[in-house]
């Protein structure tokens, strides 16, 4: 069952795209009907419109993002048309197909992302379920690294959505027959680096105040508890792993405990190793 955070994280973008593509709907009709340009340069916007119109009116994101693309190809086809033109008074047309082109490349790695997510959701396979998580989650981490055309409600959104996916790879991680599923924990780890990246992305966003209204609480705070802010405030909070690594080096161990916790810490640095990518192992030979 689809978590009720991505819903209604779907629901906002979806909103928010859906209000500024009709915005650009309207500017593009007003060209149509205001300026005096070639028919060939009025048919093809007239397409855009249209494709426009069908991707608001449009609920499934597969058929969205691919109407989208589409879209694209037809504003490159009208900025080539335009520039052929050779008008100054059709700068300010090509300015906007450029700037909607633009959008567009945004909106629909939004788009796919709701598609790869939600597409995952019906997958029986755990480990093909995660895998498209993560293509779906590093789409909304691209939007966001890249910073352009974010607005509070986008930003708000991915939030939104990048906390329900944590809260189903912790859920599913902590289920005792998912740890025998080969690759399951290496797959898992990556989709929560993912989504804590992302995170943390929108984190630094609140911290600069590039978005009014979007700022103050520290999003990856409650997954760095234990991370000071100073170095004083650090020690402070490394005392209880310094007493507990005290009271293992004081602890008597038998000969029997001693050979298998040797073959767990060799258990632990084969998880380690396979995390880390080649040139960066930590324990193995390369």
């Amino acid at each position: 069952m689809t978590p009720t955070e991505l819903l209604k994280s779907s629901k906002i973008l979806d909103s928010h795209i859906k209000h500024n593509l009709l915005a650009q709907n309207e500017k593009l009709e007003h060209i149509i009907h205001s300026q005096n340009q070639d028919e060939s340069i009025n048919t093809t916007l007239g397409k855009i419109e249209i494709v426009i119109k069908k991707t608001i009116e449009s609920s499934n994101f597969t058929q969205k993002h691919q109407q989208l693309q589409q879209v694209s190809h037809l504003c490159l086809l009208a900025k080539e048309l335009l520039e052929k033109q050779n008008i100054n008074e059709l700068l300010n047309i090509i300015e906007q197909i450029d700037y909607l082109n633009k959008l567009l490349a945004v909106y629909t790695e939004i788009y796919q992302g709701l598609d790869l997510i939600f597409t995952a959701e019906h997958e029986i396979d755990l480990i093909e379920k995660f895998n498209k998580y993560i293509l779906g989650y590093e789409n909304f981490a691209t939007i966001i690294e890249k910073g352009q055309f974010l607005t509070f409600d986008i930003c708000r959104a991915i939030e939104m959505a990048v906390n329900a996916g944590l809260r189903i790879e912790l859920e599913e991680r902590n289920k005792e027959e998912n740890i025998s599923i080969p690759n399951f924990l290496k797959t898992a780890a990556r989709l929560k680096r993912t989504l804590i990246s992302t995170l943390w992305y929108l984190d630094k966003i609140k911290e600069d105040e590039k978005i009014e209204g979007y700022k103050n609480g520290k999003e990856l705070a409650p997954y760095l508890k234990h991370m000071g802010r100073t170095p004083e405030e650090q020690l402070q909070k490394n005392q209880g792993a310094m007493k507990l690594v005290r009271s293992w080096l004081d602890e008597k161990v038998s000969p029997e405990e001693s050979k298998k916790r040797s073959l767990h810490f060799e258990l632990f640095k084969q998880i380690v190793d396979n995390e880390r990518p080649p040139g960066h192992k930590l324990y193995s030979e390369e």
